[in-house]
């Protein structure tokens, strides 16, 4: 009894480990997508600048 106690103890630990390198793993995936979509919008709000300005400036050569 105090044996399968002892290993179920065992594989629950090991079960938390592999839980937490999971989620180490994942918490650095979620960082670096992030680190993505902040270089996307930066590069986005650069292209709606611009766009923006070259419509300005069609609209005034259009007067």
């Amino acid at each position: 009894m105090i044996g399968s106690l002892k290993l179920t103890i065992s594989s629950l630990k090991l079960t938390i480990d592999t839980l937490r390198q999971t989620i180490n793993s994942q918490n650095a995936t979620i960082a670096s997508l992030q680190k993505s979509m902040d270089r996307l919008n930066c590069a986005y709000d650069k292209v709606v600048k611009e766009r923006d300005d070259l419509n300005g400036r069609l609209n005034r050569s259009k007067k």
